[in-house]
């Protein structure tokens, strides 16, 4: 989905024009977003995290990110630049699949971390 098809569907949905429920349904099963705004990215981030309760990961390499990556449960910033300041996680390897290391290494220190509160409590 591009930027402007976003904006009309947020538009729509705003005028009541469309169903909550078609509006909710049309963002959970659209897998790719593209040319959006940084206000758009920020939207859509807050929308998928807020309507259906699940974590969002957002990778970004620019300062047009910032605000999408702060949104998110989970911002990898995939540059030096000014975004690398904003997100939460930044890494130096600049590829996506350096998210699904964060993940695997953000699950092992929370098994970590649960094997020293066991230890400690007995």
């Amino acid at each position: 989905m591009e930027g402007k098809t976003f904006l009309k569907l947020i538009q729509e949905n705003d005028d009541q024009r469309i169903s909550k429920n078609i509006f909710l349904n049309l963002l959970k099963d659209c897998k790719i977003y593209s040319r959006m705004t940084p206000e758009n990215k920020k939207t859509l981030v807050s929308l998928l995290r807020d309507s259906f309760d699940i974590t969002v990961g957002m990778c970004g390499d620019g300062a047009n990110d910032c605000a999408a990556l702060k949104e998110a449960n989970v911002g990898l910033s995939l540059s030096d630049a000014e975004a690398s300041i904003a997100a939460p996680f930044t890494t130096k390897v600049f590829e996506i699949k350096t998210f699904v290391r964060l993940l695997a290494e953000g699950r092992c220190a929370l098994v970590t971390s649960f094997q020293c509160f066991k230890w400690m409590a007995m």
